[in-house]
């Protein structure tokens, strides 16, 4: 008879489910870390301080009109990785995207941006961040390949109230 032990137990005993939470976590502090970084404001992961928050990072000084969802994910976003290397801000179907560097350049609204293949992945992170976003607040996705450059994306519909939320993040 076998043993169901481990079964869905991954590496060292852990179940996949554990290194994907885990995983999630880690992305959660790096991305909290690094728009904190930019927009020169400390910023929080969410989801084991508060238990029920529904964005996964918040300004540490409290809310802004940002909903933000973060994702790593393992080699789905090489497209749009390496377009955001070549060029400050691409636009693929109705989002815009730029990496974390560029962010705030981005905020100036002075880039044109490349237009770039829709990615179904990031489509669905965006609607995730639409339907857990609180009524006015802006849904924004940062995500990540491993060891990728994180990436900021936001829905074209969105850019004039984004760009005025993360203003007010950095006063």
């Amino acid at each position: 008879m076998n043993d169901v032990s481990d079964v869905g137990a991954g590496a060292r005993g852990r179940s996949t489910g554990a290194r994907s939470r885990r995983k999630g976590a880690v992305g959660e502090a790096e991305a909290a870390a690094a728009l904190g970084a930019v927009l020169g404001k400390p910023w929080r992961r969410t989801a084991q301080r508060w238990g029920k928050a529904k964005a996964d990072i918040e300004p540490c000084d409290g809310g802004v009109g940002v909903h933000v969802e973060v994702k790593r994910v393992g080699s789905l976003l090489k497209r749009w990785s390496c377009a955001v290397k070549e060029h400050p801000l691409i636009l693929g179907g109705e989002l815009y995207c730029c990496s974390i560097d560029n962010l705030v350049l981005m905020l100036d609204q002075v880039e044109i941006p490349r237009v770039c293949a829709k990615s179904s992945t990031v489509m669905r992170y965006m609607a995730q961040a639409v339907r857990d976003a609180e009524d006015g607040l802006v849904p924004m996705v940062m995500c990540r390949m491993d060891q990728g450059p994180w990436l900021v994306c936001w829905r074209y519909d969105d850019d004039d109230r984004l760009t005025a939320a993360l203003r007010e993040a950095m006063t």
